[in-house]
């Protein structure tokens, strides 16, 4: 879990997000930020203090070549340091061809080629050559990877725009322990097909990349600013930096011979509200079975679900609409429903994610392969007991507990968590929001009959008091309007 507490790398780094305010944006900034940290950290974690020098990465169990144009003491004697730190990059992609993608991803934002973007960035490389960065594993507040986790967390919590939408640590941790509730034991391969800056798979890498298990972290980013920086974050976590440009709807491409055609996990957020690219329709066949809607939510569904090993589930985040709106996405719904494919479906609070106060709602999805039996959908209001936290939603560790129970045993809680037959959800036109099947108990107070018929009674006492009074006043004024 990330400790709220800064470390003094983290907080070097946040500096120097600062002194790029109104200059840069903020995205590419991060990228920069990262870019500097990683190459620092690496070379401060070197077995040799000069040349080509191996770096082990124990949560992908590789090694990682750290060349001599990589060392960060190159980028402190250099004179044009815009040119000596893509040299470095374009080092570090040459020595380690199996990252591929991943390192070509790795280059300076071309808003950052100015001279007054160089003398920006020499004086970041001045400020953390004054640190030294520790190898910490399995990694912990102090280390790299941590301190990255915390820079992106408060960048978003900040409103610094780096992405669409980033997830709060307690979320990823959330979607990642729904994996391990409903999936294999130890994944060996795990994918998000937008993955943002990473936050998702870095959560995947905490909770199973340690104790000498190798995991490989896969993923697919729309933007470019985002690849490079969920590349820098894998890196700095102790994995290999595996994370492609491109959409899985407009580049459906099989990636390389380095990566599985499919994966034991999937745990993505869609992007909320997006719309069907027109090249998604273009050679549909097979990668959209149940249907293009207009709205792209449920084709990522889609896409999760023909990403999965035979065994593997797939936990997806999606906006609240996907799970009522009519048309098309309806039919879809139809079809995953009666496939089998759907285990749970959970409500989250609105303005949890930051970046976005759409209500959302996860998915947990298995093939029909792997179903041995079937079963009932499993719903779960997990947004009626959310707590605000400084303006934003969160989830309490008690809550998060309750919805992995849920899930881990298919539980029913009166108000929280209700099993619902394929039946009636095919009654209410395949409608798969929460509030329609789980409704929280009314709240009842006892009467004590006995107090309330004497209350009554009383009441009832002053209000023939009353009329008597009146009685008497309306006479006593005809009096006196008769003797005038």
């Amino acid at each position: 879990m990330i400790d709220e507490a800064d470390s003094e790398l983290s907080e070097v780094a946040w500096h120097m997000l600062d002194a790029s305010r109104g200059v840069h944006d903020d995205a590419s900034a991060l990228q920069v930020a990262l870019t500097v940290i990683a190459l620092k950290s690496l070379s401060d974690w070197a077995e040799r203090e000069s040349g080509d020098s191996a770096v082990h990465l124990p949560g992908a169990n590789a090694e990682l070549l750290v060349p001599a144009e990589a060392r960060f003491s190159v980028l402190e004697r250099a004179s044009d340091v815009i040119q000596t730190t893509q040299a470095a990059l374009d080092g570090l992609a040459a020595k380690n061809p199996r990252c591929g993608a991943g390192f070509e991803s790795l280059h300076l934002p071309a808003g950052w080629r100015t001279p007054s973007s160089g003398e920006l960035l020499r004086e970041w490389v001045s400020t953390a050559g004054q640190l030294r960065v520790a190898r910490v594993w399995p990694p912990d507040r102090s280390s790299a990877g941590s301190a990255c986790t915390r820079l992106v967390q408060r960048s978003a919590e900040r409103g610094k725009r780096t992405g669409d939408v980033t997830p709060p640590w307690e979320l990823a941790e959330l979607l990642v322990d729904l994996v391990a509730v409903a999936g294999p034991a130890v994944p060996a391969s795990v994918c998000d097909p937008n993955c943002g800056t990473g936050e998702l798979l870095v959560a995947c890498g905490t909770r199973w990349g340690q104790d000498g298990q190798a995991i490989a972290l896969y993923g697919f980013e729309r933007r470019a600013s985002a690849v490079a920086s969920s590349n820098l974050h894998l890196l700095l976590s102790g994995h290999l930096p595996l994370v492609e440009a491109g959409d899985p709807l407009s580049s459906p491409r099989l990636w390389d011979a380095r990566e599985p055609k499919t994966h034991d996990a999937i745990v993505t957020i869609v992007p909320i509200g997006a719309r069907t690219p027109p090249a998604a329709r273009k050679g549909s066949l097979g990668r959209f079975p149940f249907g293009i809607p207009s709205n792209a939510e449920l084709l990522y569904v889609q896409d999760a679900l023909r990403r999965l090993s035979d065994d593997g589930v797939a936990v997806v985040l999606v906006g609240r609409g996907a799970l009522f709106r009519g048309g098309k996405e309806a039919e879809v719904r139809a079809r995953l429903v009666t496939e089998g494919l759907i285990e749970a479906v959970i409500d989250l609070p609105a303005n949890i994610l930051f970046g976005s106060a759409i209500p959302t709602s996860v998915l947990v999805l298995r093939p029909a392969r792997a179903r041995s039996v079937s079963r009932p959908l499993l719903f779960v209001d997990a947004a009626s007991c959310a707590e605000s936290r400084r303006g934003r939603r969160s989830l309490s560790p008690d809550l998060r507990r309750r919805v992995e129970g849920a899930v881990r045993n298919g539980a029913e809680e009166p108000g929280f968590a209700r099993l619902v037959d394929e039946s009636e959800i095919q009654r209410a036109s395949f409608d798969l929001s929460v509030a329609r099947y789980v409704r929280r108990p009314v709240e009842t107070t006892a009467v004590d009959l006995s107090a309330a018929a004497a209350e009554l009674a009383e009441v009832e006492q002053l209000r023939a008091d009353a009329e008597k009074r009146m009685d008497l006043a309306v006479a006593a004024l005809g009096q006196i309007l008769g003797a005038s």
